[in-house]
Parts: structure tokens; sequence; C-alpha cells
């Protein structure tokens, strides 16, 4: 019974925060697209320039990162690492083809991006993190073309017409978003360690 309590207060614990990330990802939402009052009309071309990243073999992408290997991304996110780097620094990288294109990741340091991922490079004026939550937001999975295997042109996303707020207002956006995402990696890390706390709850009680 003293198990199960523990247990479960630790279960009810990793709800809340649950709840409280979801909570915070719909205020940066929110907060996101309310904030365009002082906004003005530009293509996505001139926000930013999009280019498919590299080819890479499968037989060249590894499982676990280690000594002189860098972050591989596709089209879904993190593929597994590899010897050789495309890019260095922080940009948002779009997923240009499967059910899932249009899904948005922002990553930094070095690493290499494949042909499925379109990599946003921001223009002068656009700040590279507001960058990031204007694609996020832009729902760009309805810009995809074709159906056995759905993908998305650049030159089909170039021409769109987006809402952009002036430098220092962007950076102002982004500021107040990073406090929300303060909270978002608090109780990420809080059900990280869940298991540990589950694990050290039966080492207590089943070790003595």
């Amino acid at each position: 019974k003293k198990i199960i309590t523990e247990i479960e207060a630790i279960e009810a614990k990793e709800a809340k925060a649950k709840k409280v990330i979801e909570e915070k990802r719909q205020e940066i939402d929110e907060l996101f697209s309310n904030s365009f009052k002082d906004s003005f009309k530009k293509t996505l071309g001139e926000v930013c320039s999009l280019k498919a990243g590299q080819f890479v073999k499968a037989a060249d992408i590894y499982d676990n990162p280690g000594e002189k290997l860098f972050p591989c991304y596709g089209g879904n996110g993190l593929r597994g690492y590899t010897k050789t780097f495309t890019h260095e620094g922080t940009f948002p990288l779009v997923g240009r083809q499967g059910a899932l294109c249009g899904n948005v990741h922002l990553v930094n340091g070095k690493f290499h991006a494949t042909e499925h991922a379109l990599v946003a490079t921001p223009k002068e004026g656009i700040n590279v993190i507001w960058l990031y939550h204007l694609l996020r937001t832009m729902n760009l999975n309805q810009y995809a073309r074709g159906v056995a295997q759905p993908g998305l042109s650049v030159k089909y996303l170039t021409p769109i017409t987006v809402n952009v707020l002036p430098l220092k207002q962007q950076e102002k956006v982004i500021k107040q978003i990073e406090s929300l995402e303060k909270e978002i990696q608090k109780q990420e890390q809080a059900i990280a360690n869940i298991q540990e706390e589950k694990k050290a709850v039966l080492t207590k009680y089943l070790e003595k």
C-alpha cells in the first residue's frame, strides 16, 4: 500500500507537469498569434531563404552519438548521427516529404541536414527564433502537393504572404516566449526524472 501510494503521488506529479507543458505551449501560440498588431506584409521568400539539405547514405547514419559525429536531421527530425555536417548555427528545419511534411524543428550547432529537410535562413531584419515560430504556426502541411508521397516545394512556399513585425518587436515577443519555454523545460526535466523516482520508491521498500 505504501508503494502504491507513493507511486500514485509521483504519477500525479507527472500528469500535472504534462498539463502545465500543454498550457504553456498554448500560451506561446496565443502570444505569438496576438502579436501582429503593427505587422506588415511580406512574402516568405522575402523573410527567409529555403534550401534542401544534402543526401547522405543510410549506411553512413549512425544510431548513437559519438566522438566526431554530428546530429543528422531529415524530414521528421533527428535521424541519427553522421561524420559530416552541412550547417553550423541556429536554423529552423522544415520537413519537405511524406505525410508529416511541414513539421518544423529548431536546431543549432553543427549538424547535417538531408535532402528531405528544408533549411530556413533568415534574411535581414528577421530574428531566427521568431522565424521558427512563424514557420511553426503556418501549418505548412496544407501546402503539400502529391497524394502517394506528399511534398513541399520551395517554388510554392516562397510566394506565400506572411505578416512580419519590426525586428525590435520580434525580439520583444521572443523574450516573452523564452520565459514560457523555461517553464516548459523545467516541467520536462521533472518528467524525465519520474522513472528514477519510481525506481527509488521500489528500492526503498523492496530492498529492506
